[in-house]
């Protein structure tokens, strides 16, 4: 009798300290310690952030990423597409972390919208936090999307664990206003014509070159959404670095051309009129499973800021165009 009392004294001892060291505990789930403990935040909102004056990268200051991702930034640049404020960090060993906060729409719409895309939410997993959270890691890229007291926030990195995003998202959940009533009463005349003020409406490119990709797509072809992650296009109009252009077709969808994905990236920025630098991406087949090449070559964007060409001389050649919702 007493020797089966100290085994299950025992056994409960090694029940508490694996949950407690985030080891899986006899006959339960695995529970993981958070990285770091911050302190609550101000609560803001995130529609007047300054872009020029770099206020979107203080929606999550230095002080308060390094503890939780235990690197320091070694740049910043704030997020300049229309609808939405946020700001892309890059550290040492090509690690990356963004952050960006949907600021016209109500959030549980956008998040909506993006959950519809299975590159997004297959294999995502629900996290209880905020109004409606998932997390999704594929070979150490990870990828959040939620609902923060109405505004929808997504985190995008690569070389940080899940658990950094964790412990940022529960810090999140009081760091934004509720959304404004103002803002969601106003959305029926928004919508009424489907389309919102500064949405991406439409974006055509252009490949001449190599022959077995060539030809022309559109963003209503492809099935996309001028949501950050599907169709994406950078205005020299606005300070925007990086300057990206980019689309992901649907997994289900049909385009044009072999291409589903495409993708130019000038990390430094563009200036009108003038060749920049920036990688070129195209993949072809399934757009979960693209086969992609990657290239470092030239583009130069044209005066209207909505426009450019790119190429890698005797290997790419092609163009661009984009249009917003006035």
């Amino acid at each position: 009798m007493k020797k089966m009392f100290l085994f299950l004294v025992l056994l409960g001892f090694l029940s508490i300290a694996c949950s407690v060291s985030g080891m899986p505990s006899i006959g339960g789930d695995t529970v993981t310690a958070p990285t770091a403990q911050l302190p609550p935040p101000a609560a803001i909102d995130p529609r007047p952030l300054d872009t020029a004056g770099m206020e979107e990268c203080s929606v999550i200051d230095d002080s308060s990423l390094t503890p939780v991702l235990h690197a320091a930034p070694i740049d910043r640049a704030p997020n300049a597409e229309m609808g939405s404020v946020g700001c892309y960090y890059t550290f040492e060993g090509d690690k990356t972390f963004s952050l960006t906060i949907n600021v016209d729409t109500p959030g549980r719409k956008v998040y909506d919208g993006v959950m519809q895309y299975l590159e997004v939410s297959q294999g995502a997993e629900p996290v209880p936090v905020g109004d409606i959270a998932v997390i999704k890691e594929v070979n150490g890229q990870v990828s959040f999307d939620a609902v923060f007291n109405g505004w929808y926030v997504s985190m995008r990195g690569d070389g940080f664990p899940r658990e950094s995003y964790i412990t940022i998202a529960q810090w999140l959940t009081a760091r934004f206003i509720p959304f404004p009533a103002e803002a969601v009463a106003e959305q029926p005349t928004a919508a009424s014509s489907g389309v919102l003020p500064g949405s991406l409406i439409d974006m055509q490119v252009t490949i001449e070159s190599p022959a077995e990709v060539a030809g022309v797509t559109t963003l209503a072809e492809l099935n996309a959404s001028g949501f950050i992650g599907f169709a994406t296009c950078s205005s020299s109009t606005l300070p925007s670095v990086p300057f990206i252009v980019n689309f992901i077709a649907s997994p289900v969808a049909q385009p044009p051309t072999p291409v589903s994905v495409f993708s130019i990236t000038a990390e430094a920025g563009v200036t009108p009129g003038q060749p920049s630098p920036a990688v070129i991406s195209i993949g072809t087949g399934p757009s979960d499973n693209a086969q992609t090449n990657v290239w470092q070559g030239e583009i130069v964007v044209a005066a209207d800021g909505l426009s450019g060409t790119f190429e890698v001389p005797g290997q790419v050649k092609g163009s661009w165009t984009c249009a917003f919702a006035p």
